[in-house]
């Protein structure tokens, strides 16, 4: 076994340390906000609430990290580490390990959807629930903490292209002329089909 992976099972048996039939449920309840039923839920409540069309684009966005993350672990083969050592397992997951597409996928959603309303209190939400999804994931046994470090690499990674490259900002705008903006710029994640960017008429 990898030195890395030895030293990421006696992290995964220093956070259990605190294990107790409560904290397995609590540690299973927070891990469900990276699952795929959550954000297919916050993605038709945001659409809903904010603005459909922008609500697609963040849904292809997450649709692009899930292929790269399942690019990324057929290419490195990472065994979960309940194979490894079957007593830290809490619960099952299969596939393989590395990176965490709990902890990529997290920091992705929440880093747009912070860039989106601007608001402290979105962002302190969203880090903390990013933060609380990792451990989950090293508390249940199903990823090293390596694998949750390297996930949120590239979901940050994906997160700042993202923003770079195709919207440069995504701000909930002031004001009760409408509720989503497109940027009058090239790289606008609101932009309209076949790139080109406008700002929608008042409501």
């Amino acid at each position: 076994m990898e030195p890395i992976l030895q030293w990421g099972l006696r992290v995964i048996d220093a956070v259990q340390a605190i294990r107790s039939p409560a904290m397995d449920t609590a540690f299973e309840a927070i891990t469900e906000f990276g699952s795929a039923n959550f954000y297919i839920a916050a993605l038709i409540a945001f659409c809903w609430i904010a603005d459909p069309r922008l609500g697609a684009k963040i849904a292809a966005v997450i649709a692009v990290s899930v292929l790269v993350n399942y690019g990324l672990k057929h290419m490195l083969h990472e065994p979960r580490p309940f194979l490894l050592n079957p007593s830290v397992a809490v619960i099952s997951e299969s596939g393989y390990s590395l990176p965490s597409g709990h902890a990529q996928h997290s920091l992705l959603f929440w880093g747009l959807i912070g860039a989106y309303f601007q608001r402290k209190s979105v962002w302190i939400f969203g880090t903390i629930l990013v933060m609380l999804i990792g451990l989950s994931r090293v508390y249940l046994g199903v990823h090293f903490p390596t694998d949750i470090l390297v996930g949120w690499l590239v979901g940050g990674a994906i997160l700042s292209t993202t923003l770079f490259y195709v919207t440069n900002r995504v701000a909930r705008p002031t004001g009760q002329a409408h509720r989503a903006e497109s940027l009058e710029q090239p790289s606008s994640l609101a932009s309209t089909d076949q790139g080109s960017v406008s700002k929608p008429p008042p409501q």
